[in-house]
Parts: C-alpha cells; structure tokens; sequence
C-alpha cells in the first residue's frame, strides 16, 4: 500500500520499484563463484528484506477506519497514478497494473481485510464480507 500521512503527503516520494528491481536482478542467477561482491550484494538485500517486511506490523497499525478512509481517498491514488505514468520513475506496467487492482479486486481484498482486522480469523465462504 502507498503510504498515507495526511492527504497522501509525500506519495511521490515513495518509490519501492528500484528496490525491487535490485532483488530480482540479483536473484535471476546465484552469485558467481570467487566474487564475494555479489554475495555481499545478497547479504545486503536480505538485511533489507523489502517485500515480505511489508505485512509485519500492519494489523497493529490499520483499523477498519483507517482502511475505509484509504479507500474512500483512492482518487487521490488514481491521479498520483496518472501523474506518474507520464514520467519514467516508475514502471509503468506496474503502475498499469496497479490502477486496474484498484478497479478491480482490491475492494474485495480490502472488505475482506476489514473482516480479518474485526474478527482475527479469515471469513467463511458465502458469508457476507463489512462493507467499505
């Protein structure tokens, strides 16, 4: 999720794709035999961990009035996304992808997250999910 302090204060600041694109750059082959700098290089990405660090601490920071108020603010994500898109910052695919989620899954995702935060337990199925 982009980060939120205030009305999206600093969005454009955030930017998780070069991080990204270093890992997987790295891990497309094992490090070549006698080069300790790509060993150091693993080292060091595994020190950072920039994807699965992500989900740690979230359901002690997100409410469900928190998530209803990300979700009723995701204009603001949409036309951080369109801005972005002209640019070469991010990668656009991504960003492509990004906007198609909002319009489609994610506000299932995130009702289901909401039943997740009030109940500590993944919902059955065909029960009705809280609603954004």
């Amino acid at each position: 999720m982009v980060p939120d302090g205030g009305a999206l204060a600093g969005v454009g600041d955030w930017d998780p794709v070069p991080t990204a694109r270093r890992l997987t750059a790295t891990m497309v082959r094992p490090p070549a035999v006698g080069q300790p700098r790509e060993v150091a290089g693993l080292v060091e990405i595994a020190c950072e961990e920039p994807m699965g660090g992500y989900a740690w601490d979230g359901d002690d920071r997100w409410t469900p009035y928190e998530v209803r108020g990300w979700w009723a603010r995701r204009e603001a994500i949409r036309a951080w996304i369109a801005s972005e898109l002209g640019g070469a910052q991010n990668a656009r695919e991504a960003l492509r992808r990004y906007a198609t989620y909002l319009d489609d899954g994610l506000e299932d995702y995130l009702r289901g997250y909401l039943f997740w935060l009030t109940e500590k337990r993944e919902p059955r199925r065909g029960k009705p999910l809280p609603a954004l």
